[in-house]
């Protein structure tokens, strides 16, 4: 099993760390439709890929007509304050996502902090408004919520535990792996981060992973 993160789509190839073009996205997506699923990750071991978005960026949203002709399932990892601001997905769009049958609503908390950084009380918000918000909003019931920058340094077992604690499933963190790279926990599921420049290398990976599981 694997999870992707993408973070902006671009109509060209670039260097930029959080971006990938619309072409490579959605080779992606061909080369994989039979294994790509919905979240949650399943408990079933089987080869599985799993899309997902962080932030999120608006430009998200132009690629959304071509994974629902694909009908392929997909995941935004949303940060409540985010919505309506510059480069970021509006309300309206925030609202068509919701009434997607392929996309799952994560929450990405609401500002996009460094949680180690935080309070116990500003993470009890973090997790939970952001949760609310979401449920409100979409009128969906929000299971999964991914860390902001997500990397062990940016993380604390207080983190987890209170994300443990705020109602979520599944938290979803940066480490670059596959789920059996590091073995099952359901709040700290790897993910790896797809650009242009990694593309090809993460195709390898699932390769890898389909030859080991069949």
């Amino acid at each position: 099993q694997a999870v992707l993160m993408f973070h902006r789509i671009t109509e060209v190839e670039t260097d930029d760390e959080f971006s990938i073009s619309r072409k490579n996205l959605l080779n992606i997506c061909d080369e994989y439709r039979l294994i790509i699923k919905p979240l949650p990750i399943s408990e079933v071991d089987e080869p599985s890929l799993y899309i997902t978005f962080d932030d999120i960026s608006d430009t998200v949203y132009s690629i959304k007509e071509e994974l629902d002709k694909r009908d392929i399932p997909y995941t935004i990892f949303v940060a409540t304050a985010l919505v309506g601001t510059e480069d970021h997905i509006s309300e309206a769009m925030l609202s068509d996502f919701a009434l997607d049958k392929n996309c799952t609503i994560g929450s990405h908390t609401v500002s996009h902090s460094r949680l180690i950084d935080c309070s116990s009380e500003k993470l009890e918000e973090e997790f939970r408004s952001s949760r609310d918000i979401l449920r409100l909003k979409t009128g969906r019931n929000i299971e999964l919520v991914a860390y902001p920058y997500g990397s062990l340094d940016s993380l604390s077992r207080k983190v987890i535990q209170v994300a443990r604690n705020s109602g979520y499933r599944q938290a979803y963190s940066t480490l670059q792996c596959s789920v059996a790279d590091v073995g099952r926990d359901d709040f700290l599921i790897p993910r790896w981060n797809v650009n242009d420049r990694s593309c090809k290398m993460v195709m390898g990976e699932i390769e890898r992973l389909k030859s080991n599981e069949c």
